[in-house]
């Protein structure tokens, strides 16, 4: 109930929608949750990472929440921690830390219906930066697509992640050779 009345604050013509975030172990009830309250306005968002080794959550708890999310409809969108596109260890916090383009092209995948639990956990889990291709056709991991037609129609519901940083992701993306280099 205390949902749908800060769901209410928000004007629905003004098109606001509240995403909420919950732990990632109760993910999929939350979703479900979600699902019935808020008038379609509600969705849910998942914390990537932090300044901690336990804040940030694993590659199956990662899954579980955008199996759920896909399972009811919900948008989605991550938070924290996903400054780089792939998965690395990061010194500084002590533990691996989930890329961007692991977790983005996971949630897409999920969404699609055609990945299975374990495939969105190696999907997650993947750090070959080989394993991922992108064309004008398609986003390929391995041995999956997504044609860009399926990427857009997702995208109203897989909405974005975010990033302290504007400068390393892009960076690392031009490293990668997944973004053109820019005149500085």
């Amino acid at each position: 109930r205390a949902l749908v009345t800060v769901v209410d604050l928000f004007p629905s013509e003004a098109g606001c929608e509240v995403f909420v975030e919950g732990t990632p172990a109760r993910s999929a009830r939350l979703a479900e949750a979600l699902q019935h309250a808020g008038g379609g306005r509600l969705g849910l968002k998942l914390r990537t990472g932090g300044v901690t080794p336990d804040a940030v959550p694993s590659v199956e708890q990662v899954a579980e929440c955008l199996i759920a999310s896909a399972a009811t409809g919900l948008p989605w969108k991550a938070t924290a921690g996903l400054h780089h596109p792939l998965r690395h260890f990061d010194r500084t916090v002590g533990t691996t830390m989930h890329g961007f383009l692991n977790v983005f092209l996971a949630a897409l995948f999920a969404r699609s219906g055609r990945s299975s639990h374990a495939e969105l956990i190696r999907l997650l889990s993947e750090d070959d930066p080989g394993a991922f291709q992108f064309d004008d056709e398609a986003a390929h991991w391995r041995d999956l697509s997504l044609s860009t037609v399926e990427i857009q129609a997702f995208r109203a519901q897989v909405r974005s992640f975010g990033s302290c940083s504007f400068d390393e992701p892009r960076d690392d993306l031009v490293t990668l050779g997944h973004a053109p280099r820019t005149a500085s």
